[in-house]
């Protein structure tokens, strides 16, 4: 029987599946498990078939690796977000120092500084977007690396910029029936109860850079050659143009 792996990663999907399965509650719900944890949670620890479990940070290895003993048991939800608009978010967000690993933990690649110093210490937005881009490359390594995962027929691709403007209830519904949930199920209206395209107001921890057109644009400065040079190849294997 089928267990449903969401693979999503920083800003890709996180909070919208959170709030997701606090709308459908009576759906079986795995909160977070990381990269290291899998082996218990998925195989000795075997959630029952119908579960769905989010998996973070996860790259193609680390699935591989978790799912081995018995793979056809398993469906993947991969989430995926175009690096620039990623990067315009997390400066954003991260300048404003909500989230406590984030002002706390020291970062070796950051000079020794958490990623909050870091970022009030660059002296130019150009600056911040490189330090962002530098904390979070191994981020994008992983990503990108689940498209490999695409091959098969258990497997689905979901853009956070879709998830988050999609106004089409069928865009929704064939969520849910690939992971086996039916269209009119409660999982399905969670599905778009929880997208900003039905909801008043964007939640508190959003910057709204998904809205953006043409995230690559607004990288700026020196900041756009270092895109380029480190960014730019997750972009084209993640197949934004």
């Amino acid at each position: 029987m089928t267990v449903n792996l969401y693979l999503l990663t920083h800003k890709c999907g996180n909070n919208y599946i959170q709030q997701v399965h606090r709308i459908a509650r009576s759906v079986p719900f795995v909160k977070s498990v990381q990269p290291g944890q899998a082996y218990n949670v998925l195989k000795k620890d075997a959630p029952r078939s119908g579960t769905f479990v989010r998996c973070r940070n996860f790259g193609h290895d680390h699935v591989m690796q978790a799912t081995a003993h018995d793979p056809s048991r398993f469906r993947f939800v991969i989430f995926t977000r175009h690096p620039a608009s990623f990067v315009l978010s997390a400066t954003k967000y991260h300048l404003r120092g909500g989230e406590a690993w984030a002002t706390t933990r020291k970062q070796e690649h950051l000079d020794g500084m958490t990623l909050y110093d870091a970022l009030h210490a660059a002296k130019t937005e150009a600056d911040q977007q490189i330090v962002v881009m530098r904390h979070f490359v191994d981020h994008y390594r992983r990503q990108s690396s689940l498209m490999r995962l695409l091959s098969g027929d258990n497997a689905i691709r979901l853009k956070t910029e879709d998830l988050f403007t999609e106004s089409n209830e069928s865009y929704y519904h064939d969520i849910a029936e690939f992971v086996g949930m039916n269209a009119g199920s409660r999982y399905a209206m969670a599905l778009m109860k929880a997208s900003p395209a039905f909801r008043d107001s964007l939640p508190t921890h959003s910057t709204g850079a998904f809205k953006d057109s043409s995230p690559r644009d607004r990288i700026v400065g020196e900041a756009g050659a270092y895109y380029d040079e480190h960014f730019l190849p997750f972009q084209e294997k993640l197949e934004y143009v």
